[in-house]
């Protein structure tokens, strides 16, 4: 009875989901930054994001899947990590290898272009943080017993790869 009780409520609230009416919404102001972000959602996982420099009015879409809520400040990280002066951005993705850690897509500002680039500097999908100056480290699931951290420096325009730290999870 309660594993039928757990698989109804798993039901239902996939179904609250589902039946959320899609809304568009905006990326939250920032003092001084060039560009407007909205995100629409066009599925329950599915979403797209309209970004449009304020100073041109150069539009760029991009289009991304991750879990509920697909609103801007769940989906959506700006900062500039490589100290260029630029911002970058940071989408969440869903979850990678049956873990808590999603899996991020990395946009790099292109001042030449003044379109954002997605990184292919980085070669495993999981959570990207910033550690210090320059550099930012990629948090994944290895196996049932190890995360992995996979650190980057930016280098002569592109993300270099610095190391591997494990982390054994204790039973």
């Amino acid at each position: 009875m309660k594993k039928l009780l757990i698989f109804v409520l798993s039901i239902l609230s996939v179904d609250a989901y589902a039946t959320q009416p899609l809304k568009e919404s905006v990326y939250p102001p920032v003092t001084n930054f060039p560009f407007e972000i909205r995100v629409n959602p066009l599925s329950d996982i599915i979403y797209k994001i309209s970004i449009t420099n304020k100073k041109n009015k150069q539009p760029q879409t991009i289009e991304s899947m991750s879990n509920p809520p697909l609103t801007a400040d769940h989906l959506i990280q700006i900062k500039d990590l490589n100290n260029d002066g630029y911002p970058d951005i940071i989408l969440k993705g869903f979850p990678v290898a049956a873990s808590a850690i999603n899996g991020n897509e990395l946009y790099m500002f292109n001042p030449k272009t003044e379109q954002f680039v997605e990184t292919e500097d980085i070669t495993q999908l999981g959570e990207i943080h910033a550690n210090r100056k320059n550099c930012i480290y990629v948090e994944y699931r290895k196996n049932a017993m190890e995360y992995a951290q996979d650190h980057y420096c930016w280098r002569n325009g592109r993300w270099n790869f610095i190391k591997t730290k494990w982390i054994f999870i204790k039973r």
